[in-house]
């Protein structure tokens, strides 16, 4: 799978591409797998990349999920500690 140029999301995170690639690669080293091809032609994802892709998007799907669970249920407590409030 190619990876497409996300230069303005660098830009929106105020992260260099260099911070970035290093990350990665200290990331590899921790996990003990590539997760990305780097050549001439570009950059694509392997097959490992790829599954550590899909885990960790559930994961931040199930925390963004936990995270609206715990603002709704905020939101229920103060109506009913100040009723008329929220």
């Amino acid at each position: 799978m190619p990876l497409r140029p996300a230069a303005s999301v660098l830009q929106r995170m105020h992260l260099s591409k260099s911070i970035v690639s290093q990350r990665i690669k200290d990331l590899e080293a921790v996990l003990g797998v590539k997760l990305l091809h780097r050549s001439t032609c570009g950059v694509t994802v392997t097959d490992k990349g790829a599954i550590f892709y899909q885990h960790t998007r559930t994961i931040m799907l199930q925390l963004d999920r936990a995270s609206e669970e715990l603002a709704e249920q905020e939101n229920r407590l103060c109506a009913q500690i100040y009723p008329g409030k929220v």
